[in-house]
């Protein structure tokens, strides 16, 4: 039961995490996409670089 009780409990976290990286984190991408371009002047490595930022942004996210 108390092993049940633990995996809702980080279940909920990982929804609640989930949902705060979308609305503080995500709602960036397209202006670093758009920094991406610019610093690459080319859009297929600015997607590359924007997927890195935002993976290590996952990464790190439950430090703050």
């Amino acid at each position: 039961m108390a092993t049940w009780n633990a995996a809702l409990l980080g279940g909920a976290f990982v929804k609640e995490r989930d949902a705060r990286f979308e609305a503080e984190a995500l709602v960036w991408m397209p202006e670093i996409y758009r920094a991406a371009v610019r610093l690459t002047r080319d859009r297929s490595k600015a997607q590359d670089v924007t997927q890195e930022v935002f993976l290590q942004a996952w990464r790190s996210f439950s430090k703050f």
